[in-house]
């Protein structure tokens, strides 16, 4: 192309295609003094970020609203927030969801009937089709909205770091570029407009992956500050200039990381997008100086991209020239950030992009859950949350697995006794036991006081339901089954089958059936009861006072082992919340795992692709 005569373009496409290009028309009027008539532009210097980031902290955040979370078959962790407003006097329903894909939002207009009635389940099946789940759990812990906030807006990148090249005249190659030594004067009045000189050497300020501690990355560079932004340029001039390396790798190493760089030209000389080869400089601006150093200087500009970076803002003028004030600097500045957020929108960067949310929400959604477990206090077995009330089944396992061992011995004297009672059906004698037959008691029984009554463990007890299997049994067969009762009378008779029970009494279950322990205890305690009762119907009135000897005996052992087993009971109690608080800490050992694979991969990624 310098083989025929000028002027060139800015910009010269590659061949084979793969960029698009904008800015090509620069010719101008002069007035009869030569000075450039160039009409004024206006435009507004907004930086197209993604609005949506920010809706949480303009609509929800420091607000009433509700968040809860879910996982999809299909979609993975679910995140949704929701919040009621009141805009001229009408209901309106916010809802934010946030997903593998991106961040679903919508407003629905409702009225106050159907606000009170909607549920998550139902507002989601509104906004999207696909989405299946059925259960959504609410998040209650007090930070939540700031992890939902720092999540919905690490989109928005406030530090960027921009590449400048200096080109000479004929200079074709990527050797060549990044081969200059020093840039010009004119190079210098541009990046004077640009920002501001500044020493390396414990720079505080956003270095871009400058070394501001031993110089190894130069003395000097270009920084600035604009809107909410920090600006770190690297001037291929300014890094260090290798000897003897024809590649300056050294500079290659940062401009070639870079994903936007401008390339600055003293004279009329195309650029080739193609030159320079790097995975990730994805869109190049070109301004080349006209009449520099003069007070008629003009800079002509021209932008490429490759394809698939949507175009952005703010568009060129035509003719695309400028004249050298604050305006070009801040159109600059505003085109150059801009560039950075549309190539994130590309190919290579959204597929990146799109596994760093993946994970992101995933830890966000497994922090929520957690953190909440944490605040509720509703950790079950396995470390998930139990909304039904089931986090005692362990415990309630280990009470079983201690108390199996001493039924099968009350099993059998149960047992024999009820045998023992079917052959004494016609023996009568004194004791200091009464005996109750099925619910049928003597009318001149006196009235038990309710203390002294020791009842049948609960329903769900089966070591219960034996024993009242066998005592039908033993009704329907004659025999005697017996509700026991405690400190009664040397003189009360033993109540005969015939007599017919009073109204009021009814046998009653244990009122608490919470522990299974507890019930195997009373029922310990019932059958010691039962064996002595049985004992003392084959008695004589002369043997009664060996069978309250022998009735305190066993009272006192009952009651020991009742205290061991409390005792151990209490250690296994003490013992859950010891696997619990472990349990928590192996759960955040975890997330910070997680997170750490996240950057490692995130970082090979970015290594695997230089």
């Amino acid at each position: 192309m310098l083989s025929n005569p000028g002027p060139y373009p800015l910009i010269a496409l590659p061949s084979g295609g793969g960029y698009w290009i904008d800015g090509i028309h620069h010719n101008y009027p002069t007035d009869c003094l030569g000075n450039p008539i160039l009409p004024n532009y206006d435009f507004v210097p907004k930086i197209e970020r993604d609005e949506s980031a920010q809706l949480y902290r303009k609509f929800f955040y420091g607000k009433e609203h509700f968040n809860f979370i879910a996982l999809d078959e299909t979609w993975g962790p679910l995140v949704m927030s929701l919040k009621v407003d009141v805009v001229s006097s009408q209901e309106q329903l916010r809802v934010l969801i946030r997903t593998k894909e991106g961040l679903l939002q919508d407003v629905f207009h409702v009225n106050h009937a159907s606000t009170s009635s909607l549920n998550p389940i139902q507002i989601l099946k509104l906004m999207c089709e696909d989405i299946i789940t059925e259960k959504f759990t609410p998040v209650l812990f007090p930070r939540a909205s700031e992890m939902l906030l720092a999540y919905d807006e690490h989109v928005l990148v406030k530090t960027f770091k921009f590449g400048i090249i200096y080109q000479k005249f004929g200079q074709t190659t990527e050797e060549e570029l990044f081969g200059n030594r020093t840039h010009s004067p004119a190079m210098e009045e541009f990046l004077d407009l640009l920002g501001n000189r500044i020493k390396l050497k414990d720079f505080k300020g956003f270095r871009g992956g400058l070394d501001a501690h031993y110089g190894q990355t130069g003395d000097d560079s270009v920084y600035t500050q604009y809107k909410d932004c920090e600006v770190m340029f690297h001037v291929s001039t300014l890094l260090p200039y290798t000897e003897g390396d024809s590649q300056q790798l050294q500079r290659k190493r940062h401009i070639g990381n870079d994903i936007v760089a401008i390339i600055f030209q003293d004279s009329n000389t195309p650029f080739l997008p193609s030159m320079i080869a790097s995975h990730f400089l994805h869109s190049y601006i070109v301004v080349q100086a006209v009449d520099p150093l003069t007070p008629n200087v003009t800079y002509k500009v021209s932008v490429t991209a490759r394809d698939g970076v949507p175009v952005f803002g703010p568009a060129l003028p035509n003719p695309t020239v400028f004249r050298k004030n604050e305006e070009f600097r801040e159109f600059l500045l505003t085109k150059l950030i801009n560039a950075e957020i549309a190539c994130y929108k590309a190919e290579k960067f959204s597929k990146l992009e799109k596994r760093t949310r993946i994970s992101l929400l995933q830890s966000l959604y497994d922090e929520l859950r957690i953190k909440t477990q944490e605040f509720c206090g509703i950790v079950g077995d396995s470390g998930k949350t139990e909304i039904n009330g089931n986090s005692n089944r362990f415990l309630d396992s280990v009470r079983k697995a201690i108390t199996s061992r001493v039924r099968s011995h009350s099993v059998e004297t149960n047992l024999a006794n009820s045998v023992m009672n079917k052959r004494s059906s016609s023996s009568t004698s004194n004791s200091s036991l009464s005996s109750i037959v099925a619910g049928e008691v003597s009318q001149n029984v006196p009235k038990v006081p309710k203390e002294t009554l020791l009842k049948i463990s609960s329903p769900n007890s089966v070591r219960s339901r034996e024993f009242r299997n066998r005592s039908l049994d033993s009704l329907n067969s004659g025999g005697t089954p017996l509700w026991v009762r405690t400190n009664s009378s040397p003189g009360t008779p033993i109540s005969s089958p015939d007599t017919p029970p009073p109204p009021h009494f009814k046998p009653r279950p244990s009122e608490s059936d919470s522990s299974s322990v507890n019930s195997l205890e009373l029922e310990h305690i019932h059958n010691g009861s039962t064996d002595l009762t049985n004992d003392s119907t084959f008695s004589t009135s002369g043997e009664i006072s060996s069978t309250n000897c022998s009735q305190c005996t066993e009272n006192e052992a009952i009651i020991k082992q009742y205290e061991i087993l409390k005792q151990e009971l209490n250690k296994l109690k003490s013992d859950k919340l010891d696997l619990l608080k472990h349990n928590l800490a192996c759960q955040r050992e975890i997330k910070k795992l997680k997170e750490k694979e996240v950057k490692l991969t995130t970082d090979l990624s970015l290594a695997s692709e230089r």
